[in-house]
């Protein structure tokens, strides 16, 4: 039997790992719900602020759990969108899977 701390680490090692390096504060300090941040895979429709890099590898997680993951971690820093600027298969990671890179933004919508 595989002890309960171990198999925390072993199930928290196969989701998502994502990062952040900020460019700038968000305008207003706020936490946006990771519901509520919107992924655009073009330039959005209003004008926006960029706020920092975000970087997800997806490991052995599913696509909706990054997505899921990188929505929460921008929310917190102020963002309600993320601009998806590149996507690949990382095949010479032991992992696999897919990284993703994107930049957090507040749109200033009227």
């Amino acid at each position: 039997m595989i002890p309960t701390r171990t198999l925390l680490v072993l199930l928290a090692a196969c989701g998502p790992s994502v990062s952040y390096t900020p460019f700038r504060a968000a305008p207003s300090p706020r936490v946006v719900p990771a519901d509520a941040v919107e992924v655009f895979a073009i330039t959005p429709p209003c004008p926006f602020v960029e706020l920092g890099l975000v970087d997800a590898a997806q490991g052995y997680a599913s696509t909706a759990a990054t997505m899921a993951a990188m929505r929460a971690r921008v929310g917190r820093h102020g963002a309600d969108g993320l601009l998806m600027i590149d996507h690949h298969h990382r095949r010479l990671h032991r992992d696999g899977g897919v990284a993703y890179r994107a930049i957090a933004i507040v749109q200033q919508c009227n």
